[in-house]
């Protein structure tokens, strides 16, 4: 099965197809490190040819064809299809009813083959790989974690202080039990107005506490989100001023704009999701652990 591999550009569609069957063969090719490859401008693309030239550079010999509507399932699979008049997926599988796409810009997709008649263009790559293939290397050039963390020096106080809060709010939570269990059976059932007055005192302290301490890691969580926002911002724009201008001649303003605007996601999902999480992960565990408690 063919992983998807997503298109940043309008004209990269023919790059993202050399990344997904590159990756299918078992050798990475990174769609960054193709675009950077092998730029294209947003006002032409990639003809058969220039796509043919760069599958050959990485190992899989390519043999363009030209074919009928009614020889799609002899094709060998996957290979890369022409769809439309300016647009290329991945062939994952065909039938006599249906095809099975990868479309750089919408992922996988299973289509009639009569209502796919009007995208079939009539060519097509077919690749294989070469014998020494598997023994090349991978181009991967990821944004590891540890570089995401530097990106984020500052805000790791914020951070540690609003999952150590997280925590204790959640072990509250787990141990509300225990005060019930305390008062059933102890105070109760020993008919024990003294020990059921202090019982609800300490109660009462304890929510009292509990209140504060959810305002507290509210707060704290909200500084937490204004900081990543800033940091993440300021990083964005940063990178994008030393950014080449053939960047942006091949990119359209707003998605640019969404780049920027994505800051506001991640930490938003840093801060609501992620800490949230990890703080009742580690609050079940430290409360399951009787050499702790």
């Amino acid at each position: 099965m063919v992983r998807p591999v997503f298109q940043d550009q309008v004209t990269e569609c023919g790059l993202a197809c050399i990344s997904m069957l590159t990756g299918h063969f078992k050798r990475e090719v990174s769609l960054r490190t193709l675009r950077t490859k092998y730029p294209v401008r947003l006002e032409s693309g990639l003809s058969l040819f220039e796509l043919s030239r760069i599958a050959d550079t990485y190992g899989l010999v390519p043999r363009v064809l030209a074919f009928e509507e009614n020889e799609i399932c002899a094709l060998q699979t996957p290979c890369i299809l022409h769809w439309g008049d300016n647009h290329f997926v991945i062939l994952e599988y065909a039938s006599r009813q249906t095809l099975t796409i990868v479309d750089p810009a919408l992922g996988r997709r299973r289509i009639r083959l009569e209502e796919a008649r009007e995208y079939i263009s009539g060519y097509a790559i077919e690749v294989t790989p070469t014998k020494n293939y598997a023994d090349m290397h991978s181009a991967l050039d990821f944004l590891s974690i540890s570089q995401f963390v530097r990106a984020l020096a500052g805000v790791n106080t914020h951070f540690s202080t609003a999952l150590l809060c997280g925590i204790f709010l959640q072990i509250l939570f787990l141990a509300a039990p225990s005060y019930v269990k305390l008062v059933v059976d102890e105070a109760i059932r020993n008919s024990s107005t003294e020990l059921l007055i202090s019982f609800a005192i300490i109660f009462g302290v304890i929510y009292v506490f509990e209140a504060v301490y959810r305002f507290l890691t509210d707060w704290l969580r909200n500084i937490l989100t204004v900081s990543l926002i800033g940091k993440l911002s300021n990083a964005n724009a940063s990178h994008l001023f030393k950014l080449p201008f053939l960047y942006f001649t091949n990119r359209f303003p707003a998605d640019i704009l969404a780049r920027i605007g994505s800051a506001e996601k991640i930490s938003e999902f840093l801060t609501d999701h992620f800490v949230a999480l990890s703080s009742l992960y580690l609050a079940v565990v430290f409360y399951c652990d009787d050499d702790i408690l």
